[in-house]
């Protein structure tokens, strides 16, 4: 039974390597999960789940457009330039994002 001054600390399911490896490779945010601490692992999940949609929105969108322009017949509209400075920003903040959540995940199971 723990002493009344100190905090009751949950067991994180699974080894560190595991919850490195599942943050890593599987989901960003998992290790947080498998460490019970739900607050980090839903806002990672949720933030680079959002960064991927913002880069697949990124290209998918101006995508369609050059598919439409190139399926009209005698059309005078060039081809969209697909936004680098978009995707660009989107690789790099999810980069971060998922650096931070290993290193957040390392950092909490080293304690």
């Amino acid at each position: 039974m723990p002493a009344p001054n100190t905090p009751h600390r949950r067991k994180p399911i699974g080894s560190l390597r595991l919850q490195i490896f599942l943050s890593a490779f599987m989901l960003p945010g998992a290790g947080q999960f498998l460490q019970k601490r739900w607050l980090p692992g839903m806002f990672y999940s949720i933030t680079f789940l959002g960064c991927f949609i913002f880069i697949i929105l990124q290209v998918a969108l101006p995508g369609l457009r050059n598919l439409r322009i190139a399926m009209d017949a005698g059309s005078t509209e060039s081809f969209a330039q697909t936004q680098f400075a978009g995707i660009a920003m989107g690789l790099l903040t999810g980069l971060t994002l998922y650096l931070a959540n290993l290193l957040d995940v390392y950092r909490a199971g080293r304690k």
